[in-house]
């Protein structure tokens, strides 16, 4: 009992004074539409997003990407790693494009309660924004 009162002293001030933020997510490359969670502190925080899209080309085509992320954050900057799951795919895509793991970096900017962000995944060369609300 003594443990559980002294881990909840420790930690009680750190989550009095984080934030949370959920974002809508959209990627251009993809169409991909889904939601990101920021859960953030003073200065330390981490986040997930979940998306889902499909790549269409003249003739060829990606259906049913979908992107799981998860990653931490310092200050307005994030760096996190991104799973990625395919569909049907037809056409000739190079295998550097369909790895299914990569990384992203980003940043967000707050005024208020709402948010907007932007990240980046330089190994498949898609990025997303974000635009969210915090409480």
């Amino acid at each position: 009992m003594r443990r559980l009162l002294t881990a909840l002293f420790l930690f009680v001030p750190f989550m009095l004074s984080a934030q949370s933020t959920i974002f809508a997510v959209y990627q251009p490359t993809d169409r991909g539409l889904g939601l990101r969670y920021d859960y953030q502190g003073e200065g330390l925080g981490v986040y997930t997003s979940l998306t889902k899209g499909s790549y269409q080309f003249n003739d060829s085509y990606v259906k049913n990407h979908r992107k799981i992320a998860i990653g931490g954050i310092y200050k307005a900057f994030s760096l996190g790693l991104s799973y990625h799951k395919y569909g049907e795919i037809m056409g000739n895509f190079r295998d550097r494009g369909l790895k299914p793991y990569s990384f992203e970096i980003g940043g967000k900017v707050k005024a208020d309660r709402l948010c907007v962000g932007i990240r980046f995944d330089f190994l498949k060369g898609e990025g997303s924004a974000d635009v969210g609300f915090n409480f």
